[in-house]
């Protein structure tokens, strides 16, 4: 059994069983939303009041709501009292929750027609929008993933959209003033991808941007090291979702039918890795 302490201060006991050394089952009548161990907290927020989307930086934990839309934070041992109104009235999905170096923090839903992206600049407690429908016309579309650059350029993807004319309006924007204002630098790509910007990730060891997209070709990752000014396409990528690098490696996951693989590239620089054969690195059979 596992004693866990409730927010009340109550204590409650689990019975974990284990079957080929995994959990297969927890006994209990409320799951736990929280508890502590050496590490410090894990497993927050699953409360039904703040079941939402995390980010933990030292010893806060910043959290926003997916049922009541506000602001939480976690510190000093307690949670807070929501410390924001409703960020936003719609009840779409949340995409987005991303902090800056700054201590700005983000965050984005799939607006329906009125898609969005929020900034608070002062730890949570009012939120303003920084891209609306005006950069995101499509009334399907949502900033899906966000990065900061080393000189701290924020990037933001606009994950979904076909124009009226069918023609693709997936974007990348650039902000130099910590995501007051920002720029489309989609027109800067190697190429436009047919429909979705998937990730943008910075690459602290080659010191650039990666880019995905989809979905269909063309298809490719594509690189920057003058921070999104100029673009060069990794012709032997496949369509990717998702970007992660290493100092000796970038990996990516594919986005097709019956491909569960994690591949990678192999290079020091981003030339080495445009110029590289991508290879699997591992098969996620489940």
């Amino acid at each position: 059994p596992i004693v866990m302490e409730a927010p009340d201060g109550a204590q409650m006991q689990y019975g974990v069983t284990y079957t080929g050394n995994k959990v297969s089952g927890v006994a209990g009548s409320v799951q736990p939303w929280m508890w502590m161990d050496a590490n410090g907290a894990t497993q927050f927020p699953q409360q039904t009041n703040i079941r939402g989307s995390c980010i933990a930086l030292g010893n806060v934990i910043h959290c926003i709501s997916r049922f009541d839309r506000k602001y939480y934070r976690y510190e000093n041992g307690t949670w807070s009292a929501a410390l924001s109104s409703a960020i936003d009235a719609s009840s779409a999905i949340f995409h987005l929750f991303f902090i800056d170096s700054r201590g700005y923090l983000f965050a984005a839903w799939d607006e329906g027609s009125s898609q969005r992206l929020y900034r608070s600049t002062d730890n949570g407690v009012t939120w303003a929008a920084v891209l609306t429908p005006t950069e995101l016309p499509d009334a399907n579309d949502y900033c899906g993933s966000m990065a900061e650059a080393d000189n701290g350029y924020l990037y933001a993807t606009g994950y979904n959209g076909t124009g009226a004319a069918g023609v693709a309006v997936n974007k990348i924007f650039r902000s130099t003033d910590g995501g007051a204002t920002w720029v489309d630098i989609t027109p800067n790509l190697a190429f436009q991808y047919l429909r979705h910007v998937h990730s943008v990730v910075w690459d602290k060891h080659r010191r650039c941007l990666w880019v995905c997209g989809g979905d269909g070709a063309p298809y490719a990752l594509q690189g920057s090291a003058d921070y999104g000014d100029t673009w060069a396409a990794w012709t032997g990528a496949i369509q990717a979702t998702a970007i992660a690098c290493d100092a000796e490696n970038v990996y990516y996951t594919g986005d097709t039918a019956g491909d569960r693989s994690v591949y990678r590239g192999k290079g020091a620089t981003m030339a080495a890795i445009l110029s590289s054969a991508p290879r699997a690195a591992l098969d996620i059979a489940d």
